[in-house]
């Protein structure tokens, strides 16, 4: 009978828990992000979270390329849409949606 060297299918680790290695690289004066990773009991699992919650919310995408449509509101979380809307109103004083040109 022939000697098992560890190499017959009994042996391997199930495909499901085959990996790939992939680098991060993270500025030195990025801190936060050095500061987040060390207080992760599995920095590896936490990153594929992330990446899964943000597959849910907005599919696999370029997170950093996305159009200006995608990116959310553009007004202040501390003011409505309303008051913005009633600002921008306001600088102009002809009701125009254009801002208006002073000769100086």
């Amino acid at each position: 009978m022939p000697e098992q060297t560890g190499q017959d299918s009994a042996h391997r680790r199930p495909p499901s828990r085959e990996m790939h290695r992939l680098t991060l690289k993270v500025p030195l004066a990025d801190v936060d992000t050095e500061k987040w990773w060390g207080t992760q009991f599995d920095p590896s699992a936490a990153v594929r979270a992330l990446i899964r919650a943000e597959i849910a919310r907005n599919g696999v995408t370029d997170m950093l390329n996305r159009s200006v449509a995608n990116q959310g509101c553009r007004v202040c979380n501390s003011r409505t849409h309303e008051a913005a809307s009633e600002d921008e109103q306001a600088e102009h004083a002809d009701g125009s949606s254009e801002p208006q040109q002073i000769d100086l």
